[in-house]
């Protein structure tokens, strides 16, 4: 399994098709999805069980509500990926990742991070793009690799001073591609990928 994208579910009926939808239209291969239901008491659990029963890859936990930190640690305890993705329930993947698979096959990086776009909330119209949401990043080595995608690679050190000198350190993890093994054993130095 190269890719686990965790899933925290709260009460989020209102975006939860349109999010799952996203996942699967990406076409993406040998990857799993595991949705946490964090006890909703809206329609989010049935949702989810329609799509357990739609997709071999789609593992479902149902939980008494213990919060969105509790969710994702229960998915990445659970996660048989190399990889594993930490995706919001209101979110949507809108451009592809299968460059993702590209990247991991050539520099095995610890941590891939990319832009993203902030949605605001409308319930008839589905999610309305508003602004984007990147870190602000002057490249430094870039790494040429047979997709036609803008890669630079920056060691932990590096990226971390980048970061604090632009001032545009982002704390979401929905932002970031992890290797398991990095989040599990806590290693102190990453390799980390800007996608932009």
């Amino acid at each position: 399994m190269q890719l686990s994208i965790v899933l925290p579910v709260y009460n989020v009926e209102p975006y939860l098709r349109e999010c799952i939808n996203s996942i699967y239209q990406q076409n993406l291969i040998n990857f799993e999805l595991i949705a946490i239901n964090d006890g909703s008491t809206d329609n989010s659990l049935k949702i989810l069980k329609e799509y357990e029963k739609k997709y071999g890859n789609f593992h479902l936990i149902n939980q008494p509500n213990k919060g969105l930190s509790s969710s994702r640690n229960i998915g990445l305890k659970q996660s048989k990926g190399h990889y594993v993705y930490f995706f919001d329930a209101d979110d949507i993947l809108s451009h592809s990742i299968n460059w993702f698979y590209h990247i991991c096959e050539i520099e095995n990086p610890d941590i891939i991070t990319f832009n993203a776009d902030i949605f605001e909330n409308d319930f008839k119209n589905g999610l309305q793009n508003t602004t984007k949401y990147k870190e602000s990043i002057v490249p430094g080595k870039t790494i040429k690799i047979k997709v036609n995608q803008n890669v630079v690679a920056f060691n932990g050190k590096e990226y971390l001073n980048i970061i604090c000198k632009k001032k545009c350190y982002s704390p979401v993890v929905w932002r970031r591609i992890y290797k398991k093994s990095f989040l599990m054993e806590n290693t102190s130095v990453a390799l980390i990928y800007f996608h932009h």
